[in-house]
C-alpha cells in the first residue's frame, strides 16, 4: 500500500535534492509521462504532503506526497465531437500498445506525440537516440483525416491545437494546486521531468509567469523520478488524534509529541539510521469548530510553551487567510487542534552532484536546422536544432530552439533562453 504514487512522489523527491543544491526554495514538480500528467509542490524545501490518498474511490487516511495527477501525456488521444465539432484531448491514452500513430504498432487516433512529431520537434530519425524510427506521413495522415478535415484547416494548424489544448490542460492543473491553495506560480521554478516534460513544459511554465524553469540534469530528466527514489531518505509517519479547543495546554501538546517521537525514534533505531541522521519534524492539524477543513501547521523544535501554542494560534490563521482569502478567518467562532503528527526522516546518502567549470557565454554549433511548427508565431520557422553532446556548463541558446537528448526533447520557445548550469542543468527562461 505504501508503494502507491511511489512513482510520481520520487520526482518530488528528485527535485527537493537538486533544489536545495541550487538554492531554490519553492518548485512546482511536473512530470509528462505517456498516459498521465503528475504535479506536486516544494514549499520552503519541503515536499507538500496531503493527510490522505484516494485510490480508485477509496479514501486512506495515510499521510502522503501530495501529487495529483490527469491523463494529459504524449499518448492522450485527440478526437473532434461529432456532436460539437470541438476539439479535446484526452484524458483517454494510446498507451504503449497500439501507442501512437507515428510508432507503427497499430495505432489510428491521433495523439500529443504524433503532433509533436508533425510540428516538427520531434525528429523521425533520432528518437530513442535513433533506435526508433517514427512515421511522421502516417501521423500527419491520421491528424489530418480525423482532426484538420472536420475542422476545415491544415494538418500543422491542427497538430499546433492539439499540443496547445495539451499543455493549458497541465497549465490548468498548476494553477489549481497553486493558485486555490494560497500560492503564487510566480515565486515558484518549474522542474520539467519524464520523456515529456522537456518538450511541453516550456510552453505550460511560460504560461504562468513562473520565475525559472528547470530541465533537471539534462538528460537525467527522462528517469528523474528513479533518480529522486533511488536518494531518497527513510521516512516515517507517526500521527495521534488529540483534539482540544483553544487556549492549548502546552503540557497536553508537549506530552503527546514526546511520545510520537520516541515511536519515531525506535522505529528509525530498527531501521538502522544512526543517531546522528535522525530528523523529526513537528506539526499540528487546526480549524475553526464546527468546520471540516484542517489546515496543516509546522510546530517549531524545542519545548513548547505558552508561547509556542500562541504562535500555533498565529500561523494557522494566517496560513487558513492564505489558503481561503483574507477576512475568511473567524477566531470567535474558536480553534480546534485536532491531530499530531511528527514527521521522521532517516537521512541516507545521496549521489554526489558534480559541479563543473562553467564556460560562461558559451555558443554551442547547432547540429542542423530544420522547419517547426510553433504555436505564438502561427506558422513555421526555420529551427536550429542542437544535441546534447555539445552543450557544457555556461552553454547558451536563445529561442526559438531545440535540443534533443537520446531519450528526450527539450522545446526553446521564441523569446526564451536556456543557459546550462554548473550541475548540468538546463534552466529556461523567458527573456
Amino acid at each position: 500500500m505504501n508503494l502507491i504514487g511511489s512513482g510520481p512522489a520520487g520526482g518530488v523527491l528528485g527535485a527537493k535534492i537538486m533544489s536545495e543544491a541550487m538554492g531554490l526554495p519553492n518548485v512546482i514538480c511536473t512530470d509528462v509521462g505517456g498516459t498521465t500528467f503528475d504535479l506536486g509542490l516544494l514549499v520552503d524545501h519541503t515536499p507538500v504532503l496531503t493527510p490522505t490518498a484516494v485510490v480508485h474511490q477509496h479514501e486512506l487516511y495515510l499521510p502522503v506526497v501530495d501529487v495529483v495527477s490527469i491523463g494529459a501525456g504524449g499518448g492522450s488521444i485527440a478526437r473532434v465531437d461529432p456532436v460539437t465539432g470541438l476539439l479535446s484531448v484526452g484524458p483517454d491514452s494510446a498507451g504503449a500498445r497500439p501507442g501512437p500513430v507515428c510508432y507503427g504498432t497499430g495505432g489510428t487516433e491521433p495523439t500529443v506525440t504524433d503532433a509533436d512529431a508533425v510540428l516538427g520537434f520531434i525528429d523521425p530519425d533520432y528518437f530513442l537516440g535513433g533506435n526508433i524510427r517514427l512515421d511522421v506521413e502516417a501521423a500527419r495522415l491520421a491528424i489530418k483525416e480525423n482532426i484538420a478535415d472536420p475542422l476545415g484547416m491544415g494538418a500543422e494548424e491542427a497538430a499546433a491545437a492539439i499540443v496547445e489544448i495539451a499543455d493549458n490542460h497541465m497549465a490548468d492543473l498548476i494553477r489549481q494546486m497553486t493558485v486555490e491553495r494560497g500560492h503564487d506560480p510566480r515565486e515558484f521554478s518549474v522542474f520539467l521531468y519524464g520523456g515529456g516534460g522537456p518538450l511541453h513544459g516550456t510552453s505550460y511554465a511560460s504560461k504562468l509567469g513562473a520565475r525559472s524553469m528547470v530541465v533537471p540534469g539534462g538528460e537525467l530528466a527522462s528517469v528523474f523520478s528513479a533518480w529522486g527514489i533511488a536518494n531518497a531518505d527513510l521516512h516515517h509517519t507517526h500521527e495521534q488524534s488529540s483534539p482540544q479547543r483553544a487556549p492549548f495546554d502546552p503540557a497536553t501538546a508537549a506530552a503527546v509529541f514526546a511520545e510520537l517521537e520516541q515511536q519515531a525514534n525506535d522505529q528509525l533505531a530498527q531501521d538502522g539510521v544512526t543517531e546522528s541522521d535522525r530528523v523529526f519534524e513537528r506539526f499540528g492539524e487546526l480549524r475553526y469548530v464546527m468546520q471540516t477543513n484542517e489546515v496543516v501547521v509546522p510546530i517549531p523544535p524545542g519545548p513548547i510553551t505558552d508561547v509556542t501554542v500562541a504562535r500555533v494560534v498565529d500561523d494557522f490563521e494566517a496560513r487558513y487567510e492564505q489558503l481561503f482569502g483574507k477576512g475568511s478567518g473567524f477566531s470567535a467562532a474558536g480553534i480546534e487542534w485536532i491531530n499530531v503528527r511528527v514527521q521522521a526522516y532517516g537521512r541516507r546518502r545521496k549521489a554526489a552532484l558534480h559541479k563543473q567549470a562553467a564556460e560562461v557565454g558559451h555558443r554551442p554549433e547547432p547540429a542542423g536546422v530544420r522547419p517547426i511548427y510553433w504555436y505564438e508565431e502561427q506558422g513555421t520557422v526555420t529551427t536550429p536544432i542542437y544535441r546534447a553532446v555539445s552543450l557544457r556548463a555556461g552553454s547558451l541558446i536563445e529561442g526559438p530552439a531545440v535540443v534533443e537528448l537520446p531519450t528526450t526533447t527539450c522545446a526553446v520557445h521564441p523569446h526564451q533562453r536556456l543557459v546550462v548550469d554548473e550541475y548540468g542543468n538546463y534552466l529556461i527562461s523567458n527573456s
